[in-house]
């Protein structure tokens, strides 16, 4: 067999000749890419799977950093070993498929920083941002320089990769002792994941025999982050489920108190329709239900107006204000009997400083205004 390579720095058959039975080494190579198909499958399902996750609920970036971890090692899983990809795309450029070969491999490290990062803040996202730069810098030495450069930038670089390599392990065994949720269970995993990234280094340098076990290691990884979110998403049930209890509870205490109030209680859409009253502020109007105030369309300004005397409107007064308390106001009662009343409106407003709706209290001081009245009426007759 003749082999000729002037450019890359291991030229030459990267493994032993093997010799037998024409069905027997069939069989051994449909086997090995029957592994790598599977993991090629698994990982790529698992990827997607925790994209998805990500764009359901966008703030947990660990799942958008592990859905791609997991996107890179399944495709190195078929550009490697029996290299599937080549008999997929037979008509390939040699050297472009050599320079996807090192950006996935390149990129890996840097995407898992990101990852550990996000799950634990004992991890710092300098160390993080630093890998991510230096892989850069490696990625721009592989495009832009040819086989005969580059492929000599792969020792380096795995040496640059051991001392984060363990701080990640440090930095995971101190989420752990700090009670982090499944950073045991993640040490266990990285573990794995890097004792088969070990091996597959020593691989490619020819010191052991070439079986690349990195995609195995992190399909067993996988195994474990996925028994993680199974933990995590089962606390997270656990305690939306307390929460809820907690709240049911609350708003029955809350209705309670709404239901059996003495004062008017209310509230209004910022167009000032009265969207919830309780029974004492229907009796105050005269109204004998909620649905026979619904139907009349009843808004704020119907129910609260204010003295001729005085110029200014409801609206305008919590616009000024932003809240209303203890104003007396004249009023009417459904069948036209005037009334006269104490309020005590504020307006409740999102982050943006925009009203949302507006809520208040309602006391019927017409008998007291009265009372008063008539107090002074014989205090000056007397």
């Amino acid at each position: 067999v003749q082999v000729s390579n002037y450019r890359h720095r291991k030229g030459g058959i990267w493994k032993a000749i093997e010799f037998g039975y024409a069905q027997d080494i069939s069989n051994k190579r449909e086997w090995s890419l029957a592994i790598q198909l599977f993991l090629f499958g698994s990982l790529t399902i698992m990827g997607l799977y925790h994209l998805g996750l990500y764009f359901i609920r966008p703030k947990d970036r660990s799942t958008l950093y592990f859905g791609i971890v997991s996107l890179i090692t399944g495709f190195r899983s078929i550009i490697m070993g029996e290299r599937f990809f080549v008999w997929c795309f037979p008509g390939i450029n040699w050297e472009l498929f050599q320079k996807i070969e090192y950006l996935s491999f390149y990129l890996g490290p840097p995407v898992f920083l990101k990852f550990i990062n996000s799950l634990y803040e004992e991890y710092p996202s300098r160390v993080a941002r630093l890998c991510a730069f230096i892989a850069g810098i490696f990625c721009l030495i592989v495009l832009f320089t040819p086989i005969a450069i580059y492929s000599h930038s792969v020792n380096p670089y795995e040496i640059i990769l051991i001392p984060f390599a363990i701080h990640v392990i440090y930095a995971t065994a101190k989420a752990a002792k700090n009670g982090r949720d499944g950073a045991k269970w993640m040490i266990f995993g990285m573990l794995i994941f890097f004792a088969t990234v070990v091996y597959d280094v020593l691989a490619t340098n020819e010191l052991v025999p070439p079986i690349y076990l990195s995609s195995f290691g992190l399909f067993l990884f996988i195994f474990v982050q996925s028994f993680m979110l199974s933990i995590r998403f089962s606390k997270a049930f656990q305690s939306v489920e307390r929460v809820t209890k907690e709240l049911t509870k609350a708003e029955q205490r809350y209705r309670n108190v709404f239901e059996n109030a003495t004062g008017g209680i209310f509230l209004a859409s910022v167009e000032g329709k009265i969207i919830s009253a309780n029974p004492a502020l229907l009796n105050i109007f005269g109204y004998e239900t909620a649905a026979e105030m619904d139907e009349a369309n009843t808004h704020l300004t119907d129910l609260i107006i204010t003295d001729p005397d005085d110029p200014k409107s409801c609206k305008t007064i919590l616009q000024e204000q932003e809240e209303i308390k203890n104003y007396t106001f004249k009023s009417s009662k459904k069948n036209g009997d005037g009334i006269e009343i104490s309020a005590n409106i504020s307006s409740v407003k999102d982050e943006n400083n925009k009203v949302l709706y507006y809520e208040g209290t309602v006391e019927d001081i017409t008998h007291k205004k009265a009372s008063e009245k008539l107090k002074i009426a014989k205090e000056s007759a007397e």
